[in-house]
């Protein structure tokens, strides 16, 4: 694997942008492998709050977790099924620890509350986010930037991180070590980390 200097990192959130001290930013340097076998590219929450922007204002909207077991959400959250979605299990396991700590019950019982008053579980980020969309379900959890590809064509939809904290996933790239083609692999890599490739997203 080729070094790759930690200052080619453009990483929203992962970058601090400067070259005096250390270039990461706590977040950015935590993400960052000992071994240096892969580098952070950026960021994603695994799951965040999404509403319906014609049914709730965003004053109305729940502000954290805890929220989604009030009254007024009964009947109206959707999620994704961690057995098909592959940022669904990541945000149950952390929202289990945010829950009860190192208790698995109380965070147990959140899941089983917000199943009884009627989650409906979806497979993947698409159909929840559609069902937040069309007004089926006034609020869905879902990873962030699914979200952000909706709420870009304009669709009715709002996001809340929630004040207790969401469960990061680091996007990542890497090189491997028997590649046929060091050369090539380098060259898309260090594009990939390249100041010019962040600005084209």
């Amino acid at each position: 694997m080729a070094e790759f200097p930690p200052k080619r990192i453009k990483a929203v959130g992962c970058y601090r942008g400067n070259s005096i001290g250390s270039p990461y930013t706590p977040l950015g340097a935590s993400l960052v492998a000992p071994d240096r076998a892969f580098f952070p590219t950026g960021v994603t929450a695994a799951g965040v709050i999404v509403y319906n922007s014609k049914k709730l204002s965003p004053a109305q909207a729940p502000k954290d977790w805890t929220d989604l077991l009030k009254p007024a959400f009964k009947d109206q959250a959707a999620e994704n099924d961690p057995a098909f979605s592959g940022p669904a299990f990541p945000y149950i396991s952390g929202q289990i620890l945010r829950q009860g700590g190192h208790s698995l019950a109380k965070g147990e019982t959140f899941f089983q509350t917000l199943k009884a008053d009627g989650l409906k579980i979806f497979q993947t980020n698409d159909p929840t986010l559609h069902s937040v969309e069309t007004g089926a379900r006034e609020i869905g959890i879902i990873q962030d930037s699914a979200y952000y590809a909706v709420a870009a064509t304009g669709a009715p939809v709002g996001i809340v991180y929630p004040k207790s904290g969401v469960t990061v996933l680091p996007s990542v790239v890497a090189i491997n070590a028997r590649s046929k083609h060091l050369a090539a692999a380098e060259s898309f890599v260090n594009y990939i980390l390249s100041q010019g490739s962040r600005h084209r997203e």
